[in-house]
C-alpha cells in the first residue's frame, strides 16, 4: 500500500462525506432518505476497508518506526480518532432510508458527528501522519551505497 492510493481514496470519501452532510439537514421526502441511505452504502465499503488499512498499518508503523515527535502525535491521533471505524459501523447500521425518513433531525445531527470527525481525522492524516510515512518509507527503500555494503 502506498501512501498516493490513501490519499485518493481520501478525496473519494470527503467528497461523498460533503455530499452527504450536505443532504442531511434538508431531508424533506422519502426520495431524500433513500438518496442519502445511497450515498452512505456507496462510502461503506471503501470507508471500512481504508480505515482498517490505516488503523492496522499506518498507525502502527508510526507509533514503532517514526521519530519520537511523530511517534507521540501518531499515537496521540490514535487514541483520540481510532474509535471512527467502530463510531461508522454503529451510525451505518442505525441508518437505513426508513429510520432515516422517521427522524431526520436525528440524523442530520449525527451525520454532522460523523462527518466532522472523518474530515478532522483525514486533515491530520494528510498534513501530518501521511508526510511522515511518507518520509518514513523513503528511507526503508534508500538504496545502500555500495561502499557501506563492502
Amino acid at each position: 500500500m502506498n501512501i498516493r492510493t490513501l490519499r485518493a481514496q481520501h478525496r473519494v470519501l470527503m467528497e461523498k462525506a460533503s455530499e452527504l452532510g450536505g443532504l442531511a439537514p434538508g431531508l424533506r421526502v422519502r426520495e431524500d432518505a433513500v438518496e442519502a441511505d445511497q450515498i452512505i452504502g456507496a462510502m461503506h465499503a471503501l470507508l471500512v476497508n481504508h480505515l482498517q488499512l490505516e488503523d492496522q498499518w499506518l498507525y502502527p508503523t508510526l507509533m514503532q518506526a517514526a521519530p519520537h515527535d511523530v511517534r507521540h502525535f501518531a499515537a496521540d491521533s490514535f487514541e483520540e480518532m481510532g474509535g471512527i471505524l467502530g463510531a461508522w459501523l454503529a451510525y451505518r447500521a442505525e441508518w437505513s432510508a426508513d429510520t432515516i425518513h422517521t427522524d431526520p433531525q436525528r440524523f442530520a445531527t449525527a451525520t454532522r458527528g460523523i462527518v466532522e470527525a472523518l474530515a478532522l481525522r483525514v486533515e491530520r492524516e494528510e498534513d501530518h501522519l501521511y508526510p511522515a510515512m511518507d518520509c518514513l518509507l523513503a528511507k526503508l527503500t534508500e538504496p545502500v551505497p555500495i561502499s557501506a555494503v563492502a
